[in-house]
Parts: C-alpha cells; structure tokens; sequence
C-alpha cells in the first residue's frame, strides 16, 4: 500500500477534510499532500484546507469559510429528523470577516460546548443551540425532541448545559423522547399551544395510543382519561391508532390521523 493511499485513508475518516496543519500532525508531508492533490482525488481550500472528492458538501462549504456545520445541516449529519430547508448552515467565530455566501446562513453566536480547533463538525449540544435560536418553535422542538429519541444525547445533560439562549433552556425542560418522528412533534407542540391537554404514549384497553387529546367539561375541569390509561414501558411501544372509549377524549396513531 502506497503512502499516497494511506492518506487518502486518513483523510476519509476524518470525515473527506482536514487543515493542512492537522495532516502534517498526523505525520504525513508535504509531498504527500501535493501528490493527493495532483491524483484529483483531493483538492485544496482557502490553500490550507484538503478536501476529497467525496466530501460532504456541507463539511466543504464549511472548510471554505473555515466554520463549522451546525444548525439542521448539523443536525441532518448527526442522523436526526429535520425540516425541510435549502441553505447549508455553518458557524464562524464571532470576529470571523463578515461576507456573503449564495446558499449558506452563516451563525454568529457562540454555542455553550467548546470546539476543537479546525474542527469542521459542531459539538451536538452546540448544533441544538443553534436550532432553538435559528429555526421556527416547533421545527426546533421536533429537532432537539428528535435527538432525544435517537439517543444521541441525554435528557439530564440537556438541563445542565448552560444555556446561552432562552429558548434553549425552555426546551431543555420541554422536550422529551416521546415523539416518535419530528411530525408527531410538530403535532403534539401544535395541540398544546391551542390550550389541549395532551398525554402521549398511553395503553388504553390494552392498546397502545400516541396521542390522546383531553377536554375541558361545562364547569371547566380536565375529564379524567379511562382508567385504562397508562403510560407503556419504552421496550413496549408500538404502532396503532385509535379511538378511546369515551367520547370526551380522542385518540390519534403516528400519522396524526384521527381513528
């Protein structure tokens, strides 16, 4: 196996970029970089950036403006549901040299998680600070609840993170894993802005329900739900959309639909 071909190796894992600087801590020369270049599998950037051929354009639009991906192009790159959106989202350094770029939303502010230096990737808690600042409420809602579902991040180190946004520590308490898609979200968030109160992911009759929407009666009090209802066991969760039993209450599946 040839150098040259172990540097491409390298260079793909580092997610097809990297500073010229971090190559040449990795041990490889000048040579090396100038030969990958020469290939056509790789070409620079700004002159100290090297990007492969098969880079993720985010990461490349990133390495042009020497930023990072955040935000819901972030977002997308960690695996979670985001809304549907055109411009690739990269932060820069608060004193970063202010330009204008066709296609990119450029994020200013300064996330509460440290970041590698040259890294091209933002931390994921730094990701979701920008989708609370960035995006419409309930598009962010469905993002951070999204990451909870998924696993990728904790509940508990969300509400000790510090916040550097309203919005962010709001979600921090709101959020949760119960949303099984980022339209379930949107739906559930949607509900309880419209003053419905909402419980998700209850057994009613020994069916498990996604949403069940209660009602106020004449006097204003909650109707109770079945005494059926109950909140199922994670492992538990399934598909099936229903009405309850009553007609104070309704039932909706994971499509929103009304059963």
């Amino acid at each position: 196996m040839t150098h040259g071909l172990v540097f491409g190796e390298w260079l793909a894992r580092a997610g097809g970029v990297a500073h010229s600087g971090d190559v040449r801590a990795a041990g490889f020369s000048d040579r090396d970089m100038a030969g990958a270049v020469a290939s056509g599998h790789v070409r620079r950037v700004r002159r100290s950036w090297l990007v492969s051929t098969d880079c993720d354009p985010r990461r490349a639009a990133a390495a042009s403006v020497s930023g990072r991906v955040t935000c819901v192009s972030g977002a997308a790159l960690h695996g979670l549901w985001v809304p549907r959106h055109d411009d690739m989202h990269i932060a820069v350094r608060p004193n970063a040299a202010r330009f204008e770029s066709a296609g990119v939303k450029i994020h200013w502010a300064t996330g509460p998680s440290p970041v590698r230096r040259r890294a091209v990737d933002d931390p994921l808690i730094n990701v979701l600070f920008h989708v609370a600042r960035c995006l419409p409420r309930r598009d962010a809602l469905a993002v951070w609840e999204s990451a909870l579902q998924r696993g990728v991040v904790d509940r508990e180190v969300l509400r000790l993170v510090a916040w550097r946004s309203t919005r962010a520590r709001e979600f921090a308490s709101l959020a949760t894993v119960l949303s099984d898609s980022g339209l379930e979200s949107v739906f559930i968030d949607g509900l309880r802005h419209m003053g419905l109160p909402v419980r998700q992911q209850v057994w009613i009759d020994g069916h498990r329900v996604d949403v069940l929407v209660m009602r106020w009666n004449q006097d204003e009090q909650l109707l109770n739900p079945p005494d059926s209802a109950t909140a199922p066991e994670p492992a538990t969760r399934g598909s099936f959309s229903g009405r309850a039993p009553r007609g104070d209450r309704a039932a909706w599946g994971p499509r929103g639909t009304r059963g």
